[in-house]
């Protein structure tokens, strides 16, 4: 009789670890793909980059202008201005 063999039952921890080591298989398996994605890099979000930095360096610059100008005035003894 070929064939007929009954099903091997496993022990309830035993079931349990298979069902955990399941889950965790798939769940490796999303955060690889996931990483891939973010690891890979995207052509369509260098121009923002660009625009992004240097809006940036141009706020820095005004906020230097304004720095060196309240130094200029507090030097001077127009504005009285305490520089910490």
């Amino acid at each position: 009789m070929l064939g007929q063999a009954e099903a091997t039952e496993y022990d309830a921890h035993l079931d349990n670890l298979i069902q955990k080591a399941d889950r965790t298989k798939l769940w490796t398996e999303k955060i690889v793909s996931q990483t891939e994605t973010v690891l890979q890099p995207n052509p369509g979000m260098c121009f923002p980059l660009d625009i992004l930095c240097s809006y940036i360096r141009f706020q820095l610059n005004i906020l230097l202008n304004f720095s060196h100008l309240f130094y200029s005035l507090n030097i001077f003894g127009f504005v009285k201005f305490e520089f910490y």
